[in-house]
């Protein structure tokens, strides 16, 4: 028993390690489409999600609630509703394991070996960067800075069940989900919805 919690957290350090050292902010270019929709596609406020902020192909942003606000600013609940690649998920496990094959070491395997329940943690830690990275890049493309805790995580809420998520998600293929997100926005930097004179960009993950 004490073996498989020394390998578990030693596991678990090794994931805040490479998540620190891999992941900072994400930009959204890295990850998400800036493409436009066509007119027929675009989505139009909606009396419960509430206000569109901004879209792409697989990118919906709606101003949910207004919390409060000043001259400069508003703090507001977001609804974002987005598509996260498969192939960023892919690139953030193959990063994952490739800096844990470097110091595995576990018994009854071979260095550098990792198995099957090591890479269990390892399938979960990249589900919830691909969540939160999601989420930052989703924020950042509509110019809108994410509240974070205490702990320096996003204030977010997936609406969809965790669990059931997290059972469904395969690395390597898309992610579709909704989330409940805090963040302010400058009232000076307002997206403006529909651009259609925005550049087209097909995003790749580097």
């Amino acid at each position: 028993m004490k073996t498989k919690l020394a390998l578990f957290l030693a596991i678990f350090v090794t994931c805040i390690a490479v998540s620190q050292s891999f992941f900072a902010p994400v930009l959204p270019q890295k990850h998400l489409s800036t493409t436009r929709l066509h007119m027929a596609d675009v989505p139009v406020d909606d009396p419960e999600k509430g206000e569109i902020v901004d879209y792409s192909d697989g990118l919906k942003v709606y101003r949910k609630l207004l919390i409060e606000e000043d001259d400069e600013s508003m703090k507001c609940e977001y609804l974002v509703e987005l598509d996260f690649p498969g192939k960023a998920s892919k690139r953030i496990f193959n990063e994952l394991e490739a800096e844990m094959s470097k110091t595995a070491q576990f018994k009854g395997f071979r260095k550098g070996k990792i198995p099957y329940f090591a890479r269990k943690e390892l399938i979960k830690f990249c589900f919830e960067q691909s969540i939160s990275d999601g989420i930052s890049g989703a924020m950042d493309f509509c110019k809108i800075d994410v509240a974070v805790n205490e702990k320096g995580n996003l204030v977010s809420e997936t609406i969809e069940d965790r669990e059931k998520l997290l059972e469904s998600f395969e690395v390597g293929k898309d992610l579709q989900f909704s989330a409940r997100v805090i963040g302010k926005e400058q009232k000076s930097a307002k997206v403006s919805k529909g651009d259609e004179s925005a550049e087209v960009v097909d995003a790749e993950v580097v």
